[in-house]
């Protein structure tokens, strides 16, 4: 069982800056997941090639309730066998975390948009239960600005030129589906969703989104 190696990249950074947000003695320090969260996306794109039987590794990870709960509120709790934990930090936590995501990645778009970090929120939501590797929910708002206009510029794989548009659970999404896993993006007024779990849980998870 397989999923594209770009998106593990950004979900394997994206889960560290957030549990190292979330203030848990079981994750990385923030200053750990700054240094750690490209060194995640490298080691991703380096695992076995499609069709291995040996799943990606993730960061142990124990999260609690954070900043952002109505993005919280939008990610999945139950979907099937697997039973989600969630998360959320707002702009002074990525802010003060040292993390690309604040930086190098985030500065360009809020100086386009007009906006500063204070505008920034992120949810992420983690299922077990399911299988050998865990479901991963995302959500990423910038406050008023439409995440169609801004997803592709956090991240070129979400973008239709560079993913495949589909149709998951319903809704259009842009991303793949390959080896029984879906990896895709999918963008909601000013909030963009990854989702990265086996096809039949990613249907679920997409379809139950706003």
């Amino acid at each position: 069982m397989t999923t594209d190696r770009r998106l593990l990249g950004v979900a394997l950074g994206l889960a560290l800056i957030v549990s190292a947000c979330s203030g848990s003695s079981a994750t990385p320090s923030p200053s750990a997941a700054a240094s750690q969260a490209p060194a995640a996306s490298q080691a991703a794109t380096s695992q076995a090639p499609a069709g291995s039987s040996s799943g990606p590794s993730m960061p142990a990870l124990s999260l609690t309730p954070g900043a952002a709960s109505d993005l919280e509120a939008m990610l999945p709790t139950t979907v099937g066998k697997v039973t989600f934990q969630k998360t959320s930090i707002d702009g002074s936590q990525l802010a003060g975390a040292g993390t690309p995501l604040d930086t190098s990645q985030m500065d360009p778009l809020l100086s386009k948009y007009g906006k500063s970090i204070a505008d920034v929120r992120m949810a992420i939501a983690t299922g077990t239960g399911g299988g050998a590797f865990p479901d991963m929910v995302y959500a990423i708002q910038l406050k008023g600005v439409p995440a169609s206009e801004w997803a592709s510029q956090l991240d070129t794989n979400a973008s239709s030129s560079s993913s495949p548009t589909m149709t998951v659970g319903g809704k259009q999404v842009v991303g793949t589906s390959t080896g029984g896993m879906t990896s895709v993006y999918y963008t909601k007024d000013d909030i963009l969703f990854l989702v990265i779990a086996p096809d039949a849980d990613a249907a679920a998870i997409v379809q139950g989104l706003p």
